[in-house]
């Protein structure tokens, strides 16, 4: 997760705490954001298995989104994939054996004030 938030962000990845380490990984998420002066929310959802990524984004209309799978690599965990629209843009693991993706959930960043974020 640690690496799809700094790339969202646009930050180095050492700059982003390792949210899953904290046991609530949406709590800390948020947690860091109110710190750093971020002005939006993270909020983690599931992904519905009978729409396709296309349906879903397009009636969720998301934008930038971290889209959850189940890691192919280590049995038992997640894996996240930073997400633009229904295309995925940066997957932090490149050599994911796991292809298509099966999304499992994911996490949208919503403003907290839409005014502070336009200005």
């Amino acid at each position: 997760m640690r690496c799809c938030v700094a790339s969202i962000f646009e930050m180095p990845y050492e700059a982003v705490p390792h949210f899953a380490e904290s046991g609530d990984c949406i709590a800390a998420m948020n947690d860091w954001l109110r710190a750093i002066g971020i002005p939006l929310r993270a909020f983690d959802f599931e992904y519905p298995e009978s729409s396709t990524v296309e349906e879903f984004v397009e009636s969720a209309d998301l934008w930038w989104w971290i889209g959850v799978v189940r890691s192919a690599l280590f049995k038992g965990t997640t894996h996240g994939v930073v997400m633009h629209g229904s295309d995925v843009a940066y997957d932090p693991t490149p050599i994911h054996p796991v292809r298509p993706y099966r999304f499992i959930g994911g996490i949208v960043f919503v403003a907290t004030n839409p005014v502070v974020v336009i200005r």
